[in-house]
């Protein structure tokens, strides 16, 4: 809307994996009075640098240690904005934001930065090889995904899916069933090569086509 005060958006989207391009964005929050707020909880999963945005002076980014750090339970994150937005935002920061344990869990994380990136580049490669081999089979649609999980639109009921895999191979994956445009799809959570081989063989077992 012309005269939105607000907009968040996810950019990798959740849940589908989609990344807007720069561009995009950009036209959005210039488009608006108010402000653009970008949840890039999976940005560190893509390779997009949106801080050039915050020089449009209304855009606010939002990052997670939660999933490339995988440390959702310390409960930390951070706001990126233009200095002027950010002395803003100070003003309304709660006086004991964070506890003691989870500064030192962050900062301990960030000393470990490189470990991390190795960790995502085998997370992104298996994202890629589920994707490719899913591919292949008949009636399965794989949305690009710039996150640590894959979506999956099927022509075909998903219960035999679901059920095959979680009864044959002790697997859960996502229902999408509670997003009305997502009635058909699943989602695939990036695991170790050896669960990411089982989905890619309940699959294939199930649809048929090419198996690990």
């Amino acid at each position: 809307e012309a005269q939105a005060r607000l907009v968040v958006m996810c950019a990798p989207n959740n849940p589908t994996g989609t990344v807007y391009a720069e561009a995009e964005i950009r036209r959005m929050a210039e488009s608006i009075p108010g402000l653009l707020v970008v949840d890039e909880a999976y940005a560190e999963f893509c390779d997009q640098d949106l801080t050039g945005l915050l020089d449009l002076g209304n855009v606010i980014l939002l990052r997670t240690f939660s999933k490339f750090y995988a440390m959702a339970g310390v409960r930390v994150g951070y706001a990126l904005a233009s200095p002027a937005l950010a002395a803003e935002l100070q003003k309304v920061v709660t006086v004991f934001p964070l506890s003691v344990f989870s500064e030192v869990a962050a900062l301990v994380a960030l000393e470990h930065r490189e470990r991390f990136l190795a960790m995502r580049d085998r997370v992104v490669a298996e994202r890629e090889r589920i994707g490719a081999a899913l591919a292949t089979l008949p009636g399965v649609q794989v949305i690009p995904s710039g996150t640590n999980f894959v979506l999956i639109q099927l022509d075909r009921p998903k219960t035999d899916v679901l059920h095959h895999l979680h009864h044959r191979h002790s697997l859960l994956i996502s229902d999408m069933a509670a997003y009305p445009e997502l009635v058909n799809c699943v989602r695939i959570s990036v695991g170790t090569p050896a669960q990411n081989d089982l989905v890619i063989q309940g699959f294939g077992e199930v649809l048929g086509g090419s198996r690990v």
